[in-house]
């Protein structure tokens, strides 16, 4: 990445705190740690906060950067303890003498709030929300109707705390209901790991890839449904990409196989490998893996799950579906597996669609516009 001025807040370099609701495995996560490392990279102070049971950055980050792991008790606690007790102490610590907490879930949104009440109002707090948390983390949560009831009413209310917004996509600002939050997408691709390449020949073959993770709103199930429903399933191969081994079913009556993939590289090998790429999502901010699969060369067919529609369109770039109907999934994947003109035009369309998503400018605009929204620049 190329190195820019510092951007200077209150004659000093500027202080970030960015408080997380653990490190994980996630599209969520890995937006974060590139943006942390952009602003490290402009010289910025950049400290992560994080639970002792998830303090371990998935994805690389800058050496610059310092993680500050916060202890919840000892392992044999119940996990809703621990977590309990992490967001109590985060309540206290977010600010973490920072001129600027980045919150990025509803409920560090509600510790950097009363962190920088707690510290007289001396910091800013800005929240990036990656994701309409009602739905995806409430109603659709696996829980419970009054767990989900009560994340959904949590996350609602969180909305209206008297913080400035970005959300990651027009979608999201629409459903959270904030007319004076600003739309800035997320870093999406590193062009130079996603990339198409010539594929062998499949001898007739077509070879389908999707995720599969746990959870409603991934709606893999949906996605099992519409291979039920192909007509000619003796034609196809399934590939099931996921970054926990054996996470979820392998389809049955075809022929498929597991990926275990956990880096953008083994996730570039997985996508070069299908012809088709089927996201079966029923809520999604902003998805990525179309948007990496467009890139490698795939003909994608989606779910409308949200601000997929910011990039996605019908017939175009990619082949679009309701969510929770599993029918119509299965009919523009045996459509696209029968027509091998139309992939070939979807992925044209695609890899056009994937070049306006390079990464590191992306980066740079989304720093450039925290700087502003605290008086930087």
């Amino acid at each position: 990445m190329s190195s820019v001025t510092t951007l200077p807040v209150n004659g000093s370099t500027l202080a970030v705190s960015i408080p997380m609701g653990s490190f994980h495995l996630s599209g969520g996560v890995k937006v974060l740690v590139l943006v942390g490392n952009g602003m490290a990279a402009r010289g910025w102070r950049v400290t992560f906060l994080a639970p002792d049971f998830a303090s371990t950055s998935p994805f690389p980050l800058d050496p610059q950067i310092n993680v500050t792991v916060i202890s919840t008790g000892p392992s044999w606690l119940h996990h809703k303890l621990r977590k309990a007790v992490y967001y109590a102490k985060l309540m206290l610590r977010a600010i973490s003498g920072a001129d600027l907490c980045l919150a990025n879930y509803y409920l560090t949104a509600y510790c950097a709030v009363a962190s920088c009440w707690l510290s007289g109002g001396r910091s800013s707090v800005l929240w990036y929300i990656q994701a309409y948390e009602a739905g995806s983390h409430g109603l659709l949560a696996e829980d419970g109707i009054i767990g989900r009831l009560l994340r959904y009413v949590l996350a609602s209310m969180s909305y209206r705390l008297p913080v400035p917004i970005l959300c990651v996509s027009q979608w999201v600002r629409e459903r959270i209901g904030r007319a004076d939050a600003k739309v800035v997408y997320p870093p999406v691709l590193n062009l130079e790991v996603f990339g198409p390449r010539e594929r062998p020949d499949s001898n007739g073959v077509v070879v389908i890839g999707t995720i599969g993770r746990r959870g409603a709103t991934k709606g893999y199930e949906d996605f099992l449904l519409a291979l039920d429903g192909l007509p000619d399933r003796g034609a196809i191969h399934v590939l099931v990409a996921s970054p926990e081994p054996n996470e979820v079913p392998l389809p049955a009556g075809v022929s498929a196989e597991r990926i275990h993939a956990t880096t953008e590289s083994a996730m570039a090998e997985f996508y070069r490998r299908c012809d088709i790429f089927v996201l079966c999502s029923r809520m999604e901010g902003f998805p990525f893996p179309p948007l990496e699969s467009m890139a490698c060369g795939c003909a994608v067919v989606a779910t409308v799950c949200g601000g997929i529609v910011e990039y996605a369109q019908d017939g175009v770039n990619c082949l679009l579906v309701p969510v929770r109907n599993p029918r119509a999934l299965s009919q523009a994947i045996s459509l696209l597996c029968r027509d091998a003109a139309l992939r070939e035009k979807l992925v044209r369309e695609g890899l056009k669609t994937a070049g306006r998503f390079d990464r590191e400018p992306m980066v740079e605009q989304f720093v450039r516009l925290v700087a502003v929204e605290v008086g930087g620049g």
